[in-house]
């Protein structure tokens, strides 16, 4: 596999989707297969749009995306300001798809899922998931690894904001509820084995923030912030819950 980045915070946006156009094909040589979209601010109502756009001009096999307070690209994070994100790749092979709760009608309003018996995962060996605040996440992974035990999860829960709604798009169509994903190919080197994003759901016990400078934690629970992290994601699958 190989993968590029690019952030623009561009206000207008049919220029920041041509500036991360041109950054992506320039690093990559060639158009995707798979691209990620996260728009921001003032931007966070243009997601189709812009989805459309960075598919159609970078030649893109795959597109999801999401609506989202913040983004981070390029190092840093942007949060209230206009703004897109965008991760590409070529890859092997690369599957869109949608999943959402709907009645089942059994007393008590009992919802099932969605959309998951249509998932291919035979060739699979990662799914990058984006679902809704509201979207069980966890029945999302449970659901996943119920067909693939050992299919490699990223992503999280996205929101826009008190100010916007919540937007998804996957494979041409535009989502406001349940949650978006791609799956990525076996054959791929390097596929991640996890990924965090900021405003995530949190995961894990709770702990202290000890020392701060900022915005930024810097201890938690009298530990570096570095070491609990790593003692959360990897130590006993326990801590993170049944889920994982």
């Amino acid at each position: 596999m190989r993968f590029a980045s690019s952030l623009s915070t561009h206000p207008h946006a049919p220029t920041a989707a041509g500036e991360i156009v041109g950054e992506l094909l320039d690093t990559l040589g060639d158009s995707p297969d798979a691209a990620v979209v996260l728009v921001a601010g003032a931007h966070a109502g243009l997601l189709a749009p812009i989805c459309s756009a960075v598919r159609d001009l970078a030649g893109v096999g795959v597109t999801v995306g999401a609506s989202a307070s913040a983004v981070i690209g390029n190092g840093r994070v942007v949060e209230n300001t206009p703004a897109i994100s965008v991760w590409a790749a070529i890859t092997s092979a690369a599957t869109p798809f949608h999943l959402s709760l709907e009645p089942t009608g059994a007393p008590g309003g009992e919802r099932a899922m969605r959309g998951v018996e249509s998932v291919q995962l035979e060739h699979a060996d990662a799914a990058f998931v984006l679902a809704a605040p509201d979207f069980a996440l966890e029945a999302v992974v449970g659901a996943l690894h119920g067909r693939h035990s050992h299919l490699r999860i990223a992503g999280g829960t996205i929101s826009a904001g008190a100010a916007q709604t919540t937007q998804m798009w996957v494979d041409g169509q535009l989502h406001h509820d349940g949650a978006v994903g791609l799956l990525l190919g076996a054959q791929d080197d390097h596929v991640p084995a996890a990924a965090t994003a900021h405003g995530a759901s949190p995961v894990g016990q709770a702990m202290v923030v000890t020392a701060a400078v900022g915005r930024s934690v810097q201890a938690l629970a009298g530990a570096k912030a570095t070491d609990a992290l790593d003692r959360l994601v990897l130590g006993p699958t326990e801590l993170l819950g049944p889920q994982w």
